[in-house]
């Protein structure tokens, strides 16, 4: 049984809430970076320090606040897909702010390759990919 848009926002605004009161290491970093050593640059979203490894709430990063989320959903019952769908849309908030009705922008594959790996398709063909406006 699909979930509605409807029980989708509200599952969204209680990890919201769940997730601004904890308080978890990010298992994403590669280790702590020495004041003077820049971070390195990503092959994908070409920032420095990558675009999940960004804070994302005061003391978070993105990929952190993303697995958690998912995490959150998977113990709800969500399916993999509705989880998807629902941390890519998580991420393109927090990467270009609120876009607008068919306004779409293309998440970097650094964020896209760690939401798959977490919560895969039941086959590679179940993927929908990017689609232009």
């Amino acid at each position: 049984m699909a979930a509605t848009l409807d029980e989708i926002k509200n599952i969204k605004r209680y990890i919201t809430k769940q997730y601004m009161m904890e308080d978890k290491k990010n298992d994403h970093s590669s280790g702590s970076l020495d004041e003077g050593t820049p971070p390195e640059l990503c092959s994908y979203c070409h920032d420095a320090p990558c675009k999940l490894e960004q804070t994302y709430t005061s003391d978070e990063s993105l990929y952190t606040v993303l697995m958690r989320e998912g995490d959150e959903m998977m113990s709800s019952g969500m399916a993999n897909n509705q989880i998807r769908y629902s941390l890519y849309r998580t991420a393109a908030l927090y990467c270009f702010g609120n876009l607008g009705a068919g306004n779409r922008r293309q998440l970097p594959q650094c964020i896209v390759s760690e939401i798959r790996d977490a919560f895969p398709a039941q086959s590679e063909t179940n993927y929908v990919g990017y689609k232009e406006a």
